[in-house]
């Protein structure tokens, strides 16, 4: 479970007059392989942690990059959302555990205890409790909320390279090198003890009824979670097992590993329904969305792709700019595609397969309004531009904020533009004549948000 990239794959044809190639855009996220990938409980948002030194946040629906997690002294090996989702815990090489406040990207704690490099990380189902393993051979608890050390549970017999808790928090799965247990969580005392001592499990998932682990002899391995008793063994997978994640409802467990490809089999048994093809190097790791519709997979080609549940096709093939800032939306209606990287902004018709114009110069915001009419721009000069989409030209040019705006949005009838940034401030501004409305202030932090409430304007 160690790499992931966000990219969104796109090739359109130049106008007929141009004899050109389609060109490909891309879009890379992380400098460094992606180690892990998790999405947030309400599946709007997907974490990624890399090698680079960093957690990157993605919003699911388009692909756009939210925030960077900095300040890790040492590459990320794992993440994982607190049940709420307003808090990320990120496992690091240089043996600590990180804390974050998901939602304004500020670091709350960090956890010193390990001896050696943290492999997985797991927030408790009733968010109190964050457990860590790792190669010091045990799983520390820590106290969500003041961050306190807790319990010490081993030691075990190898580096913990996965585990898990139960649906009510009372035990706690491990797995790494010949050896698969159940522990519980309060005293560590074994309760289970799985697995062979010559094979290597480098991925669970736990449901509390039964326990799955990918193994070495590239099956999965399937165990009554009260008895111990085997189950069955899933088989088919061409390499090593090393992610593998179980659908919410029940019904699929997804694996990756040595092979390149995503496996997924009925969790009731029988051969595997799909081999998802696409990724070019092996992949770490494979997560589930909650609401079960969709499946993510990452790798050492650093790129993350996203696949339907039940349909098991690519849900979208992403490709974007070649910065760590770049997003895309598409316009209400379905006919332009707007992508923005450090560079401009460029917005393709969809339909025709040609490009409509060019934005130039770094931008950081953009947001269509939702008749598909108008196109706001911010810019790093603080400025923010209305285009028109029918002819391409701008509309108003507005002054802008004290500071870059980060965040858009039109209300539903069109009337309004709000924009908001690093000032802490947000401005309302009237679509007809471009004049600044009001200001209003009380945020103490950059914002990453904004919308208007469906049926009111200010």
């Amino acid at each position: 479970m160690r790499q992931a990239l966000l990219a969104l794959f796109m090739w359109l044809a130049l106008a007929p007059a141009v004899a050109q190639r389609p060109e490909l855009v891309v879009q890379t996220g992380h400098a460094n392989a992606v180690n892990a990938v998790a999405f947030s409980p309400d599946g709007k948002i997907i974490a990624s942690g890399s090698a680079d030194a960093t957690v990157k946040l993605w919003e699911r629906a388009f692909g756009n990059e939210l925030r960077t997690l900095s300040g890790h002294a040492d590459g990320v090996n794992a993440v994982a959302f607190s049940p709420d989702g307003r808090f990320l815990v990120s496992g690091i090489i240089d043996d600590t555990v990180r804390v974050w406040d998901a939602q304004s990207g500020a670091a709350r704690a960090t956890l010193a205890g390990h001896d050696a490099i943290v492999c997985a990380v797991r927030w408790s189902p009733d968010g109190t409790r964050v457990a860590s393993g790792g190669w010091d051979k045990c799983v520390r608890l820590w106290d969500a909320v003041s961050g306190r050390a807790g319990a010490v549970l081993g030691p075990l017999p190898g580096t913990v390279l996965g585990l898990a808790f139960s649906p009510d928090g009372k035990r706690i799965a491990v797995c790494g090198p010949g050896f698969v247990r159940v522990i519980d969580g309060s005293s560590g005392k074994t309760l289970l003890d799985l697995g062979q001592k010559n094979r290597s499990y480098d991925a669970l998932t736990f449901d509390g009824a039964t326990l799955a682990a990918g193994c070495s002899d590239r099956t999965i391995q399937i165990w009554d979670a009260s008895s111990g008793a085997p189950l069955r063994a899933l088989s088919g997978q061409s390499g090593n097992v090393l992610g593998i994640a179980a659908g919410p409802n029940g019904n699929w467990i997804a694996s990756g590993g040595s092979d390149k490809n995503v496996w997924v089999w009925p969790a009731a048994g029988g051969a595997a329904t799909v081999s998802l093809k696409g990724h070019t190097h092996r992949i770490k790791s494979v997560a589930f969305s909650a609401d079960g519709r969709l499946l993510a997979s990452a790798g050492g080609d650093r790129e993350i792709r996203l696949w339907r549940v039940p349909e098991f096709s690519p849900a979208a093939s992403l490709v974007g700019h070649t910065n760590t800032t770049a997003a895309l939306a598409f316009s209400p209606d379905g006919a332009r595609l707007a992508t923005r990287g450090q560079d401009a902004v460029r917005v393709w018709d969809v339909a025709a397969g040609t490009k409509p114009f060019l934005i130039k110069g770094p931008t950081t915001a953009f947001v269509f309004s939702a008749d598909s009419r108008y196109l706001a721009v911010a810019a790093a000069d603080h400025k923010i531009t209305i285009w028109d989409m029918a002819c391409g030209k701008p509309l108003h040019v507005l002054p802008g904020h004290p500071d870059v705006a980060t965040v858009l949005a039109f209300s539903p009838d069109g009337k309004w533009l709000a924009s908001g940034g690093g000032d802490h401030l947000i401005k309302l501004w009237d679509l007809a004549s471009g004049r600044e409305i009001r200001t209003f202030t009380g945020h103490e932090y950059n914002m990453v948000a904004l919308s208007f409430s469906p049926t009111e304007n200010p």
